[in-house]
């Protein structure tokens, strides 16, 4: 995956119109060329945008479930709770959104919700 500096180089270089760049990206066996368009160009910076706000939407959805996952480890019932309730939230914005497929949405509140419950029925 191409660092952070490297999209900033990228867009430095579209920016100043300077001439067609390759790079090789080290996971992946797929080049990128610099566009030539205005529109091309326009649509790389959106996507570089949206690149970007999907992974931090996507890190920090990742964050929160591992949060009640944590707190579902513990015994605090009331923290489980609440962490279930913002996480739920959040899933479904994220789907919403079309950072998750609504499929994708359901199965994790539903596996979630099962953790939750789990240690009540226990008691």
């Amino acid at each position: 995956m191409a660092s952070q500096s490297d999209f900033r180089l990228i867009e430095l270089a579209i920016r100043d119109r300077l001439p067609v760049v390759t790079f090789q990206e080290p996971r992946e066996n797929r080049s990128f060329t610099m566009p030539n368009s205005v529109s091309a160009k326009k649509s790389l910076r959106q996507n570089f945008t949206r690149r970007a706000r999907n992974r931090m939407g996507r890190s920090a959805l990742r964050s929160q479930i591992k949060a009640l996952r944590a707190a579902a480890a513990g015994d605090d019932a009331a923290a489980t709770e609440a962490a279930f309730r913002v996480v739920v939230k959040s899933v479904d914005q994220a789907a919403a959104k079309g950072l998750l497929h609504k499929n994708t949405a359901a199965r994790t509140k539903s596996r979630l919700s099962q953790l939750v419950a789990k240690p009540a029925a226990g008691e």
